[in-house]
């Protein structure tokens, strides 16, 4: 339990690596309105218009949330720990 908030964060960190690469070769390099590919998304200058969820999962509030999430995590687990440890 106590490394689960780390495999989340190396999870989280390698899907959105994965989808970013994945989406810069399979994405168009144009906007398509009535498909929804607005939100433009820059993977190492290749420029390419994703859909709002895709945006979502490759862009950085995905990867800012899992590292907040699993901090937050691990803040709380050290906390445990500190507590548990004083009581002793």
């Amino acid at each position: 339990m106590k490394r689960l908030p780390i495999y989340l964060l190396m999870a989280g960190f390698t899907l959105s690596l994965l989808a970013g690469e994945y989406f810069a070769f399979t994405r168009p390099r144009a906007p398509i309105p009535a498909a929804g590919r607005l939100y433009s998304f820059n993977e190492h200058g290749t420029i390419v218009y994703l859909t709002f969820w895709e945006h979502l999962i490759a862009g950085p509030p995905t990867s800012f949330a899992i590292f907040v999430l699993a901090a937050g995590w691990l803040l709380v687990e050290w906390k445990r720990q500190n507590s548990a440890d004083n009581r002793k």
